[in-house]
């Protein structure tokens, strides 16, 4: 990981992978900074183009450190050779602003109108994805998770719309189509009380594209969703233990039948507390010890038939 990220923006920035908020009445796109050390909020992007490079583009705001909401703007990067850079910057509250149709934090930059676009510019990299369609709000079940007097929330601001891509980058600029899902995260639950897991499938490709999460909860049976495209919202799967493989296979029950995520060649792999040295060391009371693993998937019906292709995301929280 390259740029200024500090234990600030950590804590963000982590828990906006990690966690999935919904909307306020004075705009998508402001932020609700609220008082607890522990809050963070992000809006994060994930794309998968047509030319086989993934992208995952966010904005994320923490109190911890002095003062409130602080910023980062983060950009990962992956080529279709399996090249990546993670390049993430921080900012001060006075740094960023938020219009309620448009978000500005460091080099990032989210609007919202006819269209909506997002833009990251970091190290010497620029991708802007441009969506043609407003942000959708949707609130998945289970959405909302109390723990003690704190929370955490998710909602689906896009869910597998068409993107075009511009990247400029060392190796010249291109525009590229492809899919995007773009989601909201609000919490001031610390990310082991939620969760210690998460598995989602997000399959925008082959003959039955589908989003699916599941959230392994700390006490108890996973909890999950699963919204085939073309449906009007998103479904609960049935509370039963998913079966997985020492490969990483995990197999669900729906109402639809078995399905199997199979992870492919791995994207990247995140551990902040690692990656971070000290700082990472300082945020583990905060954010546990996370590892987040993003592969190629594919998705197989109870035949063993791929239904659908995509990025698959596999965390685990150590506390």
């Amino acid at each position: 990981m390259s740029g200024p990220l500090g234990r600030r923006a950590l804590h963000g920035v982590v828990a906006g992978l990690l966690l999935a908020s919904p909307a306020r009445a004075d705009g998508v796109l402001t932020p609700e900074i609220l008082a607890a050390e522990t809050y963070a909020e992000s809006f994060t992007a994930i794309t998968d183009l047509d030319d086989g490079t993934f992208l995952l583009l966010q904005v994320a705001f923490s109190n911890v450190g002095l003062g409130d909401g602080h910023g980062a703007c983060r950009l990962l990067w992956v080529t279709p050779d399996g090249g990546s850079t993670n390049d993430v910057g921080g900012v001060d509250r006075s740094e960023w602003r938020s219009t309620g149709s448009q978000l500005s934090v460091g080099g990032c930059t989210l609007t919202d109108g006819e269209a909506f676009t997002f833009s990251a510019r970091l190290e010497e990299r620029q991708a802007e994805l441009r969506i043609p369609r407003p942000l959708q709000p949707r609130t998945p079940p289970g959405a909302r998770v109390d723990a003690g007097d704190r929370f955490f929330e998710s909602e689906l601001l896009i869910a597998d719309a068409p993107v075009s891509a511009r990247l400029s980058s060392p190796a010249g600029e291109r525009t590229v189509a492809g899919r995007v899902v773009v989601d909201h995260t609000r919490s001031t639950a610390l990310p082991p009380q939620v969760a210690r897991g998460w598995a989602r499938f997000r399959g925008m490709r082959g003959d039955r594209p589908v989003l699916i999460e599941v959230r392994f909860a700390p006490d108890g049976l996973p909890v999950g969703w699963i919204w085939w495209r073309g449906e009007t919202a998103p479904a609960p799967l049935p509370r039963a233990l998913p079966s997985e493989s020492a490969d990483g296979h995990l197999t669900i029950q729906t109402a639809q039948g078995t399905l199997t995520m199979v992870p492919g060649r791995e994207l990247y792999m995140y551990r902040p507390v690692a990656e971070l040295g000290r700082i990472g060391v300082l945020a583990r009371p905060f954010i546990g010890d996370p590892t987040t693993t993003t592969t190629r998937g594919t998705l197989l019906n109870a035949e063993g038939v791929p239904v659908a292709a995509g990025i698959m995301e596999r965390s685990t929280i150590r506390p």
